[in-house]
C-alpha cells in the first residue's frame, strides 16, 4: 500500500462532492473490489483503502475541515491586511495542513496495520486449510485403499458364485432345450392334424356353399318361371274376359284391341324411402332413371319392398342380384 493517496481521485469524485455522491461513488467502486466478489490478491487492501477514503471525506464534510490547497494556490485576502496578519494567517494555514497531513498519515498507518493483520490472518487460514485438506486427502486415500481391498474380496466371491450359477444354468438349459424340442415335435404334429381337419372342413363348407348357391339359383329360376307363367295366364284370362264382354257384332267385325294393363299399387313397405314411394305411387318403373309407365311386370321383392319394373329392367335387376350373391359366396369362401 502506498504511504499517501488522494481520496478524491481514489473514489472518483470532485472536491465539492456531497455526502450522497461520496456514498454512491464508494458503493460503485466497492462492488468490484470487495473480497467476496474480486479474486485479486490485494482485494482486501483495496476495499479497506476505499472505506478509509470514504470515511475521511465524510468527516471533512461533517467537521467543515478546509480542503488542503494545491501547491499552485496562493493566499489572496479579500481586503488589505498588514504583513503581521498575513504572516499569522499563512502560519495558521500551514499548521492546518500539517495537522491534516498527520491525520492522513495516521489513517494510512491504521489502514496498513489492518491490511497486514488481514493478510496474516488470511495466510494462517490458508495454511490451516492446506493442513486440513492434506489430512482429509490422507484419510481419503486410506479409506480408498480399504475400500479397494473389500471390493476385490467381494468380486472374487461373486465370481465364484457366478461360475457355480453358470454351471447350474447350463444343466437347466440343456434340460429345457430337450423339453422344448419334444414340445415342438408335439405341436408340429398337432398343427398338421389341425390343418388336415381345417382343409376337410373348408372343402365341406365349399361344397355346402356350392350346393346352397345351386339350390338358390334353381329356386330363383323356378320362381321366375312361375311368375312368367302366371303373367301369361293373367294376360290370356284378361284378353278372354275382354273378348267375352264385347258385343257379338263387334266380335265378328273387329279384331280384339289390346287394352293397357291395369296398374295395381304395390303394398306399403316399412322401410320405404321418399324417392321409392314417389316412384311407386306414380306407377313408373322402379329402375333409376327409367320413365316407362306402361306394360310393367309383376312386383319383385327388393330391399325396399315390392317394386315393379319394365320388361328390360326387370331381367337386369334379377341378373344383378344373382351376380352379387355369387360374389359374396366367393368372398366368404376366400376368407375361410
Amino acid at each position: 500500500m502506498p504511504d499517501s493517496y488522494d481520496p478524491h481521485a481514489l473514489l472518483g469524485v470532485g472536491l465539492g462532492a456531497s455526502k450522497d455522491e461520496i456514498e454512491k461513488a464508494w458503493l460503485r467502486k466497492a462492488k468490484h473490489v470487495h473480497p467476496d466478489v474480486s479474486s485479486a490478491p490485494d482485494a482486501t487492501e483495496q476495499f479497506m483503502r476505499l472505506t478509509e477514503a470514504r470515511d475521511l471525506l465524510i468527516r471533512r464534510l461533517e467537521q467543515v475541515l478546509p480542503t488542503p490547497p494545491s501547491a499552485a494556490d496562493r493566499y489572496t485576502p479579500s481586503q488589505p491586511v498588514d504583513e503581521d496578519e498575513q504572516e499569522r494567517i499563512i502560519q495558521h494555514t500551514r499548521r492546518m495542513r500539517r495537522a491534516e497531513q498527520r491525520h492522513g498519515n495516521r489513517q494510512q498507518a491504521t489502514v496498513s496495520r489492518r491490511a497486514r493483520r488481514a493478510k496474516r490472518a488470511g495466510e494462517q487460514a490458508r495454511r490451516e486449510r492446506e493442513r486440513r485438506a492434506e489430512r482429509e486427502a490422507q484419510e481419503y486415500r486410506e479409506a480408498a485403499r480399504r475400500n479397494r481391498e473389500r471390493l476385490e474380496r467381494e468380486r472374487q466371491e461373486r465370481q465364484a458364485q457366478q461360475e457355480e450359477r453358470e454351471r447350474e444354468q447350463e444343466a437347466q438349459a440343456r434340460e429345457e432345450l430337450e423339453r422344448r424340442r419334444r414340445l415342438e415335435r408335439q405341436r408340429a404334429e398337432l398343427r398338421r392334424q389341425e390343418r388336415e381337419r381345417a382343409k376337410q372342413a373348408e372343402q365341406a363348407r365349399a361344397a355346402e356353399a356350392e350346393r346352397r348357391e345351386a339350390e338358390a339359383q334353381q329356386r330363383e329360376r323356378e320362381r321366375l318361371e312361375r311368375l312368367r307363367a302366371e303373367e301369361a295366364a293373367e294376360k290370356a284370362a284378361e284378353a278372354k274376359r275382354r273378348e267375352q264382354s264385347r258385343p257379338r257384332w263387334a266380335q265378328r267385325t273387329e279384331p280384339p284391341k289390346p287394352e293397357p294393363r291395369r296398374r295395381t299399387p304395390a303394398p306399403a313397405v316399412r322401410h320405404d324411402t321418399a324417392s321409392a314411394r314417389s316412384t311407386r305411387e306414380a306407377g313408373r318403373c322402379a329402375w333409376k332413371g327409367c320413365d316407362v309407365s306402361q306394360e310393367l311386370s309383376e312386383p319383385v321383392q327388393t330391399v325396399l319392398g315390392l317394386r315393379r319394373f319394365c320388361a328390360d329392367h326387370r331381367q337386369a335387376y334379377l341378373q344383378r342380384n344373382a351376380d352379387r350373391a355369387s360374389r359374396r359366396a366367393s368372398a366368404s369362401r376366400s376368407r375361410r
